[in-house]
């Protein structure tokens, strides 16, 4: 899933990308403490994947042989959880955070003009991006 652009201000590079991992891991973090679990790697999982499945709503996946459009596959997996027995509660904290941060990049920018999220300079610096933004695939 890190393949494709997650821009934030760093052209959808490894900056970005970084940057929506530390902020999701805050994010869940604080949550986490909220609703007392103790490690949200889970959530992590499903925050990259909503964000990947949102990007790229019409690719088509595989979920155990079964074909599932990608904007489909976090909640594929959520009923996957849900029959084998597994809790919901980590799944669910990772699509709301990650639905969260989605709305901040993508929605927020394009309908208000709004840019909350910015990749910090440095960071962009570090990693080597060149800036700019990222064409949206699809």
């Amino acid at each position: 899933y890190e393949i494709s652009p997650y821009n934030t201000g760093g052209g959808g590079e490894t900056s970005d990308y970084i940057w929506m991992m530390f902020l999701g891991a805050l994010m869940l973090c604080g949550v986490s403490e909220f609703m007392g679990q103790v490690a949200p790697a889970q959530a992590m999982l499903y925050l990259v994947l909503y964000v990947w499945s949102r990007r790229n709503p019409t690719q088509q996946v595989s979920l155990y042989g079964f074909p599932v459009q990608a904007v489909m596959l976090p909640w594929a997996l959520c009923a996957f959880n849900m029959v084998i027995g597994n809790s919901l509660l980590l799944p669910l904290m990772g699509i709301g955070v990650g639905h969260l941060y989605y709305f901040a990049i993508e929605v927020l920018p394009d309908a208000y003009g709004v840019d909350v999220v910015k990749t910090p300079r440095a960071l962009i610096d570090a990693c080597g991006g060149g800036g700019g933004a990222a064409p949206r695939p699809g």
